[in-house]
This record gives C-alpha cells, sequence and structure tokens, in this order.
C-alpha cells in the first residue's frame, strides 16, 4: 500500500522562464530524496499558493500544484482539512515561512505517527539541510511545534513525529477540572449542612 505524502509551499512546476528549470530541479530533489529516504511507493501531492511570493509574476496561472491556497485558517484550507483529516503519512516543509505555519493544522492532517519534516529544497541544496541552517526559528514557533510533535533525527535536523496527542491530553484536564468541581461542589453542600445543623442546635 502506497503512502501519501504533502508537500507544503512549493510549486510542482512552473511556466516562467526564469524559474521553470529551478522548480523543476527541486521537486526533481524531493523525489530523489523521497525515494532514497523512505523506499517505499510513495503518492506525492503538491500544496502552496502564489500569494506573498517574494517574486510578483508568480499568479495562479503560471504554475501548478495540487492544491493551490495558503493551509492558514481559510474557507479552503478548512474544507481541505475536513476532507482529509488523518490520511497523510508524512509532511514536508519546503523553504515555509516557518514562524508563520499553522501547525495544529498539520498535525490534524497527519495519520498517527505521521511525520513532518523541515526541508529547504533547491538546485543547490538538494538534501535539504544546507539553507535550513539560515532559518531562525522563534520560541514561540519551536514551542508551538512541540505542542504537537516531538523531535527526532531520523532524517534531518527538523523531523517531528505527530504526539498521541493533544486531544487527550485535553479530555484528561476536562475530566481533572470537572473532578475538581464536583469535589469543590460537595464540599460547599457538606458545608451549608454543617451550617445547618449548628443553627438547628443554637
Amino acid at each position: 500500500m502506497s503512502k501519501r505524502f504533502l508537500i507544503l509551499c512549493q510549486r510542482k512546476s512552473s511556466t516562467l522562464a526564469n524559474d521553470k528549470d529551478d522548480v523543476e530541479q527541486t521537486v526533481d530533489a524531493i523525489n530523489t530524496y523521497v525515494k532514497a529516504n523512505f523506499r517505499e511507493h510513495v503518492d506525492i501531492e503538491y500544496l502552496t499558493t502564489h500569494e506573498l511570493h517574494p517574486d510578483k509574476r508568480v499568479n495562479i496561472s503560471n504554475y501548478s500544484a495540487d492544491h493551490k491556497f495558503a493551509l492558514t485558517n481559510n474557507s479552503e484550507a478548512n474544507q481541505f482539512l475536513e476532507n482529509n483529516a488523518g490520511i497523510y503519512d508524512g509532511i514536508i516543509l519546503n523553504t515555509c515561512a516557518v514562524n508563520y505555519m499553522n501547525y495544529e493544522m498539520i498535525a490534524k492532517l497527519l495519520k498517527s505517527g505521521g511525520f513532518l519534516l523541515i526541508k529547504t529544497f533547491a538546485p543547490e541544496d538538494t538534501d535539504g539541510e544546507k539553507n535550513l541552517k539560515k532559518i531562525a526559528f522563534l520560541p514561540i514557533t519551536l514551542n508551538n511545534i512541540k505542542r504537537f510533535f516531538t523531535q527526532q533525527n531520523d532524517y534531518g535536523s527538523h523531523y517531528y513525529i505527530k504526539k498521541e496527542q493533544a486531544g487527550k491530553k485535553n479530555k484528561k484536564q476536562k475530566t481533572k477540572n470537572k473532578n475538581t468541581k464536583n469535589k469543590i461542589k460537595m464540599r460547599n453542600i457538606k458545608r451549608i449542612r454543617a451550617m445547618k445543623t449548628i443553627k438547628r442546635r443554637s
């Protein structure tokens, strides 16, 4: 059975003369890396948007991707999450603005035990680690990632496995809070009964 990977922030192809070859070489580097490291049949999908692209010539008509929108809190992304929650084995962020990503949404798209891999694949960075060293991860970003993922070192410096999971912790916390409220309620009831008993005796 094949695995499903989702690549974020990367065009699948480009028709722009100035970067057509670069996009093709980057996609080749991603495909080569996936085949070499995961050694299974993998179906790869690409999700990205032209909005905020540094090259203003990139628009919705001159590149291809399987999904053309940003994975943020918007109607297209929310619908995508609703339809695809828990189906991906791995999600690779390629040259993404890591400090602005929605890691909760990424975690929800992954299967149990699925992985998040942050890379910077490019023609001059075929293993996706060279330019990764130049990225400044904000402390709040690293903390946000840690909420949903556990870091490991199998496939690079920023390889993470989905936690099992914040939802379970939330349920435990809700149960704990409910038990605490019940205890307080019972103490208040006992206190009221005790006061009534004292009044009857007095």
